[in-house]
């Protein structure tokens, strides 16, 4: 069986602005090689609009739960 390889959409990553401090994919890779792409600077502000953008484009991937009893 060969290499399990990740490959992260830059279209869909927001680096995990607006839901946690620190990019998720970041903290949790075990070998530490995940990098910000240098041909695809973003500020946070656009990672922010990328963020809304998904919401109206997906909503059924944002849906909340519902309140804890």
């Amino acid at each position: 069986m060969g290499e399990t390889i990740y490959v992260i959409d830059p279209a869909r990553c927001t680096e995990c602005v607006g839901h946690f401090d620190e990019a998720q994919c970041v903290v949790v890779c075990p070998v530490e090689c995940i990098d910000p792409d240098p041909a695809i600077p973003e500020t946070h502000d656009q990672l922010l609009a990328k963020l809304m953008q998904l919401q109206r484009d997906h909503p059924e991937l944002y849906e909340q739960e519902p309140p804890a009893p």
